[in-house]
């Protein structure tokens, strides 16, 4: 597990960081000057100026994307890198004297398309589904995984239902038992008082943020996709992109309540191994001290495989691009400072309430704060 701790607005981060490839210095060196620059800005205006509070954390949301995928090379690295280049360096206006605005431009897409993708707004956050005691209990677990294996459709429900059952009614990071299922299920209480892991309340998340086609406006395709595409991952885009596609078993796994919230906000992250499926578990700030009980790393597979009722079942694992996607985004968004502004933002879009002085809600204001997640 690791801690990463972000960096002070009003000095420089990025020269601080260190590359191994040397095709990517040039660029990182630009992306650096763009910070440096925002930040005398900041220095001058003063905290209140989000301006430049926002062209520091994009600049170097695009330095540390550079820096993590340098740092630790994943199958997405090459083409990542090449794609931020291709951006900055053959753009037409790569030729104008004003090269900061675009630096602030690129980086500034990717942190409120990208990364915004897989963090959850405190703004708007999918209440927790109801239990039903009134269910038809089981004996055995067989039973059970057949009842909720056998819709074919894709919602949130019946996928939920079938996440659950994929992963076994476990929390994968702590292994704890779904509480209501292990009521239902008599033998998956037995199992779960052998494993001696515990029970808990055990919740199925989303890798991408389930908003993401919320946010989509009219018949355009949503900025996040189109950069899956550009990344070289137009087949995840396809699928995101399908009717109720965000639902789909490989953009979810089960962790339990507290460690959803957690990955939502991009402060738990897991990055692969060298076996397939297998990923480390990674933190922010001291939570692993908090949650000494984690595992260290995370293994997805269909459990278990004895069972009649999965031979023939379709329980896709998480996608593993997604993940390390996510990982990517997780730590950039840690190490330059992006949660904070991502905090801040939040914070000022539940300030929606806030009316002005004839009653009415300022038009300004909401736009304000709106304007970077318009496609």
């Amino acid at each position: 597990m690791s801690e990463i701790l972000p960096p002070r607005l009003d000095k420089p981060f990025l020269s601080s960081l260190h590359f191994s490839a040397p095709e990517s210095h040039y660029a990182f060196s630009c992306v650096s000057e763009a910070e440096t620059s925002a930040i005398h800005i900041f220095n001058q205006s003063g905290d209140k100026d989000m301006v430049a509070k926002g062209n520091i954390v994009a600049s170097r949301v695009l330095g540390c994307l550079l820096h993590v995928l340098d740092e630790r090379p994943t199958g997405l690295t090459d083409t990542v890198v090449t794609t931020i280049r291709h951006e900055l360096f053959n753009d037409t206006k790569w030729a104008t004297p004003d090269r900061n605005t675009l630096i602030y431009e690129v980086g500034a897409a990717y942190r409120d398309h990208l990364l915004r993708a897989f963090r959850e707004s405190t703004a708007a956050v999918r209440p927790p589904t109801p239990e039903h005691p009134s269910r038809a209990s089981f004996d055995k677990l067989d039973k059970k995984w057949r009842e909720d294996l056998i819709a074919s459709s894709v919602n949130y429900d019946t996928s939920r239902s079938k996440t659950l059952a994929r992963d076994g009614y476990r929390c994968k990071l702590t292994m704890a038992w779904k509480d209501s299922s292990c009521i239902e299920v008599q033998e998956l209480s037995q199992m779960a008082i052998e494993s001696r892991t515990g029970r808990g309340p055990v919740q199925v998340c989303h890798i991408v943020n389930e908003s993401l086609t919320q946010r989509a406006k009219g018949t355009g395709k949503p900025k996040f996709l189109r950069i899956l595409e550009m990344f070289g991952m137009k087949d995840v885009a396809e699928t995101l992109a399908s009717a109720n596609g965000v639902h789909s078993l490989t953009n979810l796994l089960c962790l339990g309540q507290a460690l959803h919230t957690l990955f939502d906000k991009l402060d738990i992250w897991f990055e692969p191994t060298n076996t397939k499926h297998e990923y480390t578990v990674h933190t922010a700030y001291d939570i692993a001290e908090v949650y000494a009980h984690w595992q260290d790393t995370v293994v997805f597979s269909v459990f278990p495989h004895r069972y009649e009722t999965f031979r023939n079942a379709d329980l896709p694992l998480p996608d593993p691009k997604l993940l390390i996607l996510h990982g990517i985004c997780a730590r950039v968004a840690q190490m330059s400072g992006a949660i904070r502004y991502f905090d801040e933002i939040d914070r000022d879009m539940k300030a929606l309430k806030v009316l002005a002085s004839d009653g009415s809600t300022s038009t300004t204001f909401l736009q304000s704060i709106l304007a970077p997640y318009e496609d």
